[in-house]
């Protein structure tokens, strides 16, 4: 019976080991995965880690973004992470795009007065677009970068609470003090197509009182001259913040 007994044990004993050798190899794996998303959350933060949005690699970022990697529970994380962020950048990349292929910027030299005035027409109807997009992104980009809504990404993910405290670290590479710096620098464009399209405006509505002669813009009474100032000035303050 002894023997039969030492056996039984011995069984027992083993069992146990297997189970323990199962139990370090799955935390050993979960950690393994886990240090495969932080490198993906790395990796990311470097990649958009510029002081301009125009310096951001657009085909890596775009490559990336759209990369999977992980494996078990943290695939369903990095979805969520990187699904965020190619929604926050997509926004930023807009008003980017939006700005840059406009010619708000050029629509008081001489040859803009030229062309399009003095009803200004097409210069009016860019400026809105410009404006109403930037005003749009705004409005988003505020949206996403709450609590709230970046909750919701992780929420489809359905995983623990010790999951979303990955998440939270990883969202917050988005730093209060970056988003500060985009939608100010946002607001500050607003403001300098607002200033444009008051000049734009206020030639438009006088049309009758300025000429351009050379490549100077000539005005037919000094009141006029002297509003014109005025709307110049204003859009010069605007610019000096931006």
């Amino acid at each position: 019976m002894k023997k039969k007994t030492k056996i039984i044990i011995g069984c027992a004993v083993l069992a146990l080991v297997i189970i323990a050798a199962a139990i370090t190899g799955i935390k050993i794996t979960d950690l393994q995965r886990q240090n495969t998303f932080v490198d993906q959350v790395n990796k990311l933060s470097q990649i958009v880690d510029a002081e301009y949005i125009s310096d951001i690699d657009r085909d890596e970022f775009n490559t990336f973004i759209d990369s999977r990697v992980c494996k078990g529970k943290y695939a369903k994380l990095e979805n969520a992470v990187k699904s965020y962020y190619k929604d926050l950048y997509e926004i930023q990349f807009k008003s980017e795009d939006a700005i840059t292929n406009s010619a708000y910027d050029k629509m008081l030299l001489s040859d803009n007065l030229i062309s399009d005035g003095p009803d200004f027409e097409n210069s009016c109807a860019e400026l809105a677009t410009l404006l109403q997009t930037l005003q749009d992104c705004s409005v988003q980009y505020s949206e996403l970068i709450t609590a709230e809504k970046a909750k919701s990404y992780f929420d489809e993910t359905k995983l623990s609470a010790k999951y979303e405290t990955l998440f939270n670290d990883s969202v917050s590479v988005a730093s209060s003090e970056t988003e500060n710096i985009y939608l100010t620098s946002l607001e500050n464009s607003e403001k300098s197509v607002s200033a444009v399209s008051g000049v734009i405006d206020y030639l438009a509505q006088t049309k009758n009182e300025w000429s351009v002669e050379g490549d100077k813009l000539v005005f037919n009474t000094k009141d006029a001259a002297e509003k014109y100032n005025e709307a110049v000035s204003a859009l010069g303050d605007a610019q000096s913040n931006k």
